[in-house]
């Protein structure tokens, strides 16, 4: 960047910024749709004023922490910054997305010397001082770039580094960490402000913004800018905290979940504490330990895959992110633990997230998997010694199944404790559910930006014995119904499909909130819902009825009836996708082995064909005119005649690897229902009503005899 480039955007921001305290609003030429987004209080509760650290710690409770490092320093020392970190070349923060890490490297080291008052830590502060005073904040000019992301993880580092540091800290360090805080605050605020349609949901909005709270919540005693800062931040993530995850489940699946709710569970922490405002008590946090708790499977690394989760491509045209170098579904998935546990000291101590929390405490795993931001808070709060000490008491009070009913999603398993539970989750509903719907209709200046939920209606991933039976196909360039276990027409999918981010642009949003479950059975038996999803496809194929009846009993056996109808005759399809290549039978049902699994379908309504091929999504997300395919698996694809109503009737069984196959079975009664057979009994489910399955009755299980 040039001295003339940079002395024309300081100007421009100092006249923003003039302007601004002249006015006591915003009154430049470009201010946002909705105006109110510049009005309101901010106000910093009195006891804090003049006082740091205040976001997260104080001065007494700091102090303890050293202490108790000095008494035993073993819990301490996975948080400690790397060798790495404390010797080796400091990156410039002007290099792009690397500034992320690298900003958050800064709040370690500070963190590390405040635990242990090391003058190594002090004298690496030191060092990153031309660094911090070469930093010039990129303007936000494309929203969906990674400027904004990087501006939200250096306004939460920087902020956290200055109240751990300011009166403590040499203030050649705590002067500079401050200027290039108000330079990135200043930046991003005037950036943000100028947004005319707001995608209120999307990350690379919220985590910008929160930082810019948090950024505030550390100035706001020292200057009136800051609080002008913190209103707007405080108006728009109102807005956007009601817009994600109204019932708890996160609409871009849970590696978004995760990325963005450390600086919402951040931010919301903050402002609980200094403003007395809490937001624990709004969605997303109202149902969160019942989303990480259902989406986590039994065998803790692993997750339900749904949306763009785990690694993608790089933009370089070439590479992938780590993760593809290991077989498809041995990826593993975490969580930042940092922010659970905030979530859990704000928000009420659920002893469902407690139970969670502890779970990852178990063996080494959890110093395996800290990030720099977790080790920050690990210092600051002694998580160490905190999360060994939770509560778990009345987490039976949660049966391990949930319906979410906002956005949609059946969740079942066995039970919590057996890493060899059964676990399936069934989908049907609008992308970023029905409250969306009221959100858009409240703010017209929002703009949807859906662009990592996927066309996924009427679909379902199962994993059980600590493999995927039935899987999810991760983050993918272009977002198509045939990479999920649903049902294709004439070959095609749902909505907009076959685009990296705009599947969901091309009808109103209301169009999809005909989208949904009905008639949700959940007991310790049974799991089974009906999902209407017709208003998922294109009004072109002119569907009269897309519906998908489906029942699991007792973790074994599951029936799913599908019903067809459109104007016009069809060609329907049945999709199943899998780790490994499934292997035809003799009664015309085919086998899949995932380990210690194994899972048999059987096709017995409807099936004119059916083949086995590799699944081969399009990963490539940056440039439309080259192509990057990925096999992700296999899938067994049931297609039927062409005509304008069908029905499809399929039945699986979920067992272990070492039963015969002759030991399994499902056949087609004369009344409809279908009797399905295992090693160690037979069960009979009747055919659905228009009601869908009635779970009171449609099983006995019967032993052999």
């Amino acid at each position: 960047m040039t001295m003339m480039t940079k002395i024309l955007r300081y100007i421009k921001i100092s006249i923003t910024l003039l302007l601004l305290a002249s006015s006591g609003n915003l009154a430049y030429s470009k201010n946002p749709t909705d105006s109110t987004l510049l009005q309101g209080n901010f106000d910093l509760l009195t006891q804090w004023n003049s006082r740091h650290p205040r976001l997260y710690t104080d001065l007494i409770e700091a102090n303890m922490m050293t202490e108790a490092y000095r008494k035993n320093p073993h819990p301490f020392k996975q948080a400690l910054p790397d060798q790495q970190q404390i010797t080796g070349t400091i990156a410039s923060l002007n290099n792009g997305s690397s500034a992320q890490n690298s900003a958050m490297v800064l709040a370690r080291i500070a963190a590390a010397y405040r635990l242990t008052e090391d003058k190594k830590y002090l004298n690496r502060l030191i060092e990153w001082i031309p660094v911090l005073e070469d930093y010039n904040p990129p303007e936000i000019d494309n929203l969906g770039s990674n400027v904004g992301l990087t501006a939200g993880h250096i306004l939460l580092s920087f902020a956290i580094t200055y109240d751990i540091l300011a009166g403590y800290a040499d203030e050649r360090v705590t002067r500079a960490v401050r200027s290039a805080l108000i330079r990135q605050g200043q930046q991003t605020f005037h950036d943000m402000s100028q947004l005319r349609n707001i995608p209120y949901e999307q990350n690379h909005l919220i985590i910008p913004v929160a930082g810019l709270g948090v950024a505030a919540l550390a100035l706001i005693d020292e200057g009136e800018e800051y609080k002008h800062w913190g209103i707007f931040a405080d108006n728009v993530m109102s807005r956007s905290l009601a817009s994600i995850a109204n019932d708890g489940w996160f609409f871009e699946g849970i590696s978004y979940w995760d990325y963005t709710m450390q600086f919402v569970s951040a931010y919301a922490a903050a402002m609980q504490r200094l403003i007395g405002k809490n937001l624990f008590l709004t969605p997303p946090f109202q149902k969160l330990p019942e989303y990480v708790s259902h989406m986590t499977l039994p065998k803790r690394n692993f997750v339900f895959d749904f949306a763009d989760w785990g690694p993608r491509v790089e933009p370089d045209g070439i590479h992938f992110q780590p993760g593809y170098d290991k077989p498809w579904h041995s990826t593993y998935s975490t969580i930042r633990p940092f922010f659970l546990y905030l979530t859990w000291r704000e928000g009420g101590h659920h002893p469902l997230l407690a139970r969670y929390l502890s779970q990852l405490m178990q063996g080494d795993r959890y110093s395996r998997m800290l990030s720099n931001i977790d080790c920050v808070f690990w210092m600051m709060l002694g998580l160490g010694n905190q999360l060994q000490t939770l509560d778990t008491t009345g987490d039976n009070r949660f049966p391990p199944y949930h319906y979410f009913d906002d956005m949609e999603v059946v969740h079942w398993r066995s039970n919590w404790h057996d890493p060899d539970a059964t676990a399936i989750a069934f989908k049907s509903g609008p992308p970023a559910g029905h409250s969306f719907l009221s959100h858009l209709e409240r703010h017209p200046d929002s703009k949807p930006s859906l662009g990592h939920a996927h066309p996924d209606a009427g679909s379902f991933i199962l994993y059980s014995r600590g493999a995927f039976l039935a899987n999810d196909t991760g983050y993918t360039g272009k977002k198509e119904t045939a990479d999920h276990n649903s049902l294709l027409i004439d070959g095609f999918g749902q909505s907009q499909g076959g685009t990296a981010w705009s599947t969901f642009n091309d009808r109103p949003y209301a169009d999809y909130d005909a989208i949904r479950l009905n008639h949700v059975i959940l007991n310790p038996k049974v799991a089974a819902a009906q999902a209407r999803f017709d208003a998922a496809y294109p009004p072109a194929m002119k569907m009269r009825k897309v519906q998908r009846d489906w029942i699991l009993v007792d973790g074994r056996f599951m029936v799913i009836a599908d019903e067809l109808i459109s104007e016009v005759p069809r060609r329907y399809s049945w999709r199943i996708h899998m780790d490994h290549q499934p292997v035809a039978r003799k009664d015309h049902g085919y086998t899949m082995v995932n380990g210690q699994a194994k899972l048999s379908i059987f096709p017995l309504v409807g099936a004119a064909s059916a083949q086995v091929n590799p699944t081969v999504v399009e990963t490539e997300l940056f440039n439309h005119k080259r192509s990057r395919p990925q096999q992700r698996g296999y899938h067994l694809e049931v297609s039927s005649e062409s005509a304008a109503a069908h029905r499809f009737l399929t039945a699986l069984i979920v067992g272990s690897s070492q039963v015969s196959e002759s030991a399994l079975s499902a056949t087609l009664e004369e009344d409809g229902s279908v009797t399905l057979t295992d090693e160690d009994g037979s069960c009979r489910i009747s055919r659905p009503s228009s009601n869908g399955f009635d779970g009171s009755i449609a099983c006995q299980t019967m032993p052999h005899q």
